[in-house]
């Protein structure tokens, strides 16, 4: 849109909608045979009317950039806090989608009306008047901007005897805007692109590296689902971990090995090891709880126990130690419910019966003990760790599954009851998740499987649908799997023993409920592998956070 356009444009706004030219009246005007300024005398500002004149003259070369027209109607037209402030903050914003142009407005609302507050003449505000605590409503606005109209008004009585020299304005710079407004649009860019957006200069490093950034990300719903990655390396006790990081503008390599009729991840999904400041040697997630942007890892491995409890901060990338547990533990299970964490077994229950269940509280960073169910104390348990099948958080109760028998545990009234007795089936899940109150699972016959959280009633179905990426799962020798986003991500390598090369396999799958959710089907969005920069692994795991 060109200079004449614009003009024509703001004519029609303050002309209630009646264009400036009709077709004859621009061929006239453009012949020099028709006078536009007795229709533009409808407009009652002499100021408006005397711009859009200046901008509809037949010689282009007349006419001013729209930058200068910002300059010189500075007082007559546009208020002081026009340029550069609300000028710049729209450049800013004229790149974003238009939700978030949206989001972002209502979020900077009271930092934007301060603005233009702070621009009002001193006897009309006041020099002492406080700044509105309460929300601002549209009527507020609206008087804003006619108090700043009558003040045009009154400057306009003064005429100047000589031509104004008007300053070149300052270049227009996202490092301008004031700090709240600049961490409030920061803060719905993508957390996997801080790490250039730190790059740019020492004021966007030090806001990217607050902590008030990943509040207002929290605020306004901005969090991200972050996936992480950690290999066990064949003779080394330290583990190394990775992010999963998006990357659609890589360049992708030509798939060799493992042949695959699924499409590939359009995302460009790729690894980034985190290089942790605080820890050398990272420990390996054995046992782990998520609690918003935090991982808390539990005991110690199999044939390895211990009462440590480690803590990474997701949005430091660096790790911490928790108070210790009472009891050592190895594999042990783990619940959240009401900011406290339930670690349930991985010890022995005939030694530890009064304390076979710890509770953390993350309020207080204390433990106390929790009894079992008294059914446990009488039964002999299987010596392999793994026993511990299932526990899971349904409406407020524990529902944990051990030994083929299922049990409720009620925080309120601090009881247990014992629900029923499980079939079998369980001693064939490998890997289990729970996603919006569903309980989903992969057996060692690669099948995907799915079950409602309460045990009252439950029963296991297959999820439809995924026949050809069973094939696949079957021949995992370890298979992992965690929401990621609004799908369920399924990662496994095939290799028979010790992994002897870097790569393991996803697959993003899409959910759907049918039949009165009787029924789950899945649609395999995307298959496909991610390498690693390491020789071979032994084990890896997969858990995510909320950042």
């Amino acid at each position: 849109m060109d200079i004449f356009a614009v003009g024509c444009v703001i004519a029609e706004l303050f002309l209630e909608g009646q264009p400036l030219f009709e077709l004859a009246q621009l061929l006239a005007y453009r012949r020099g045979q028709h006078d536009p300024s007795q229709h533009l005398e409808k407009i009652p500002d002499p100021g408006i009317r005397k711009m859009i004149l200046h901008m509809i003259q037949l010689e282009p070369e007349a006419r001013l950039s729209a930058e200068n027209y910002l300059q010189n109607y500075v007082g007559v037209i546009f208020p002081n806090y026009f340029s550069p402030f609300l000028h710049t903050l729209y450049c800013c914003w004229n790149t974003l989608p238009s939700d978030m142009r949206v989001a972002t407005c209502q979020g900077i609302f009271q930092e934007i009306l301060k603005k233009m507050m702070e621009n009002k003449p001193g006897d009309e505000m006041g020099v002492d008047s406080p700044l509105p605590s309460h929300p601002v409503n549209a009527s507020k606005v609206q008087e804003t901007f006619l108090s700043h109209r009558q003040y045009l008004e009154i400057s306009r009585e003064v005429k100047p005897t000589e031509k104004k020299t008007i300053p070149e304005p300052p270049s227009i710079s996202f490092s301008s805007l004031p700090h709240e407004i600049a961490e409030n649009i920061l803060a719905r860019v993508s957390r996997w692109k801080y790490a250039r957006l730190s790059l740019v200069c020492k004021s966007f490093r030090s806001l990217l590296s607050s902590t008030e950034i990943y509040k207002t990300r929290s605020q306004i719903g901005a969090n991200e689902t972050c996936v992480y990655i950690c290999l066990e390396l064949p003779d080394q006790p330290c583990a190394r971990w990775f992010s999963l990081w998006t990357n659609p503008d890589k360049t992708r390599t030509k798939r060799t090995g493992t042949k695959t009729r699924f499409k590939r991840d359009s995302s460009g999904n790729s690894v980034l090891q985190i290089p942790f400041s605080s820890s050398p040697s990272a420990p390996l997630p054995y046992d782990t709880q998520t609690v918003g942007s935090e991982i808390y890892i539990i005991g110690g491995p199999h044939k390895k126990p211990s009462s440590s409890v480690r803590i990474l901060d997701c949005k430091s990338q660096t790790w911490r130690d928790a108070p210790n547990m009472t009891v050592a533990r190895e594999n042990a299970a783990t619940a959240l419910v009401d900011d406290k964490i339930y670690v349930v077994g991985g010890c022995n229950i005939d030694a530890y019966s009064t304390n076979w269940i710890e509770v953390f509280d993350i309020t207080s960073q204390s433990w106390t003990a929790l009894p079992g169910p008294d059914s446990l104390v009488d039964d002999e348990l299987p010596d392999d760790d793994d026993y511990c099948n299932i526990v899971n958080v349904f409406e407020g109760k524990i529902y944990l599954t051990i030994d083929e028998k299922d049990y409720t545990y009620d925080s309120k009234d601090d009881t247990w009851k014992l629900v029923k007795v499980e079939t079998s089936f369980l001693s064939s899940v490998k890997v289990w998740w729970e996603m919006e109150n569903v309980l989903y699972c992969c057996t060692d016959l690669g099948y995907l499987m799915w079950s409602g959280c309460e045990i009252e009633g439950r029963e296991w179905r297959e999820i439809k649908g995924l026949n050809k990426l069973r094939k696949h799962l079957k021949t995992g020798n370890e298979i992992e799997m965690v929401k990621y986003g609004a799908k369920l991500l399924v990662m496994w390598h095939s290799y028979p023993d010790l992994c002897m090369g870097n790569k393991i396999w996803y697959a993003k799958i899409c959910l759907e409920s049918r039949c009165n959710g009787g029924e789950v089907w899945g649609k395999v969005e995307c298959v496909d592998v991610l390498t690693f920069p390491v020789e071979s692994f032994a084990n890896f795991y997969c858990l995510t956070a909320s950042v």
